[in-house]
């Protein structure tokens, strides 16, 4: 078996040695100078398209390697091309038949291999997504009608609470200084809106002694005070049965 080769193809040079193929390019035509385009081991390479022909050329691709090389001299066709392509099958190259145009883009086998891994994994991972986000929406869905299920048991309780209580409206008042609350009702104030007018109309002294500062604390005495507007539910016996601020 033959262990080295040195054929040199349109302006690229093919070094063999054992298993090991390497690239020269020209770098200026006539000055004798070249570069390495490329080194590999001629196991990973994948023949994908071999024409033997007046003009022979052949497409090969390797791991390492964006697309396909070409190995064709279409002015000056040469019988090296058949002796690079046996020297590369007798040392472990494999052949992957594919179209002339098909092999111009080819990809190595492992490089499709990975590719085709990543878009799986791209789709796995897609796809669990797409169900956290169905599950989250399920769970969404629940969520909301407990708690719309909630709201109307409570409104329910509340209705039941409420049977045949009348609805009160007053003013809360709160003393800062020692804590006191007592509660005005809109009765108290239209009352005491009477008697100040009588007040003013006719200087009654009896509806002076009735008129209150609701804002005054009547434990203490205390001007300190806020207020705040509830609701009151009141049942036929004037028992609180349940408010609302």
């Amino acid at each position: 078996m033959q262990n080295t080769l040195n054929v040199t193809v349109a302006n690229c040079r093919y070094e063999c040695e054992g298993t090991s193929l390497t690239i020269f390019k020209k770098t200026l035509l006539g000055s004798g100078k070249e570069k390495i385009l490329f080194q590999c081991d001629i196991s990973d390479i994948e023949i994908v398209f071999y024409l033997n022909n007046k003009a022979p050329q052949m497409y090969f691709v390797t791991p390492d390697m964006p697309q396909s090389h070409l190995c064709y001299a279409a002015k000056d066709p040469t019988p090296y091309i058949e002796q690079l392509y046996n020297y590369l099958i007798s040392h472990g190259a494999v052949e992957r038949p594919l179209g002339r145009f098909q092999a111009a883009m080819a990809k190595h086998s492992s490089t499709i291999a990975k590719l085709n891994q990543r878009k799986e994994e791209e789709r796995e991972r897609k796809a669990i997504e797409q169900q956290k986000k169905k599950e989250k929406r399920k769970q969404d869905a629940a969520a909301r009608s407990m708690e719309k299920l909630d709201a109307r048991l409570k409104a329910i309780e509340k209705e039941r609470k409420h049977r045949g209580c009348k609805e009160i409206h007053e003013t809360q008042y709160t003393c800062h200084r020692c804590s006191h609350q007592w509660y005005i009702s809109s009765q108290d104030i239209t009352l005491n809106l009477a008697n100040s007018l009588n007040v003013l109309a006719n200087g009654s002294v009896y509806s002076a002694n009735k008129l209150k500062n609701f804002n005054q604390c009547p434990n203490c005495g205390s001007s300190a005070t806020s207020k705040k507007s509830v609701k009151l539910w009141v049942d036929k016996k004037r028992n609180v049965v349940d408010f609302e601020q």
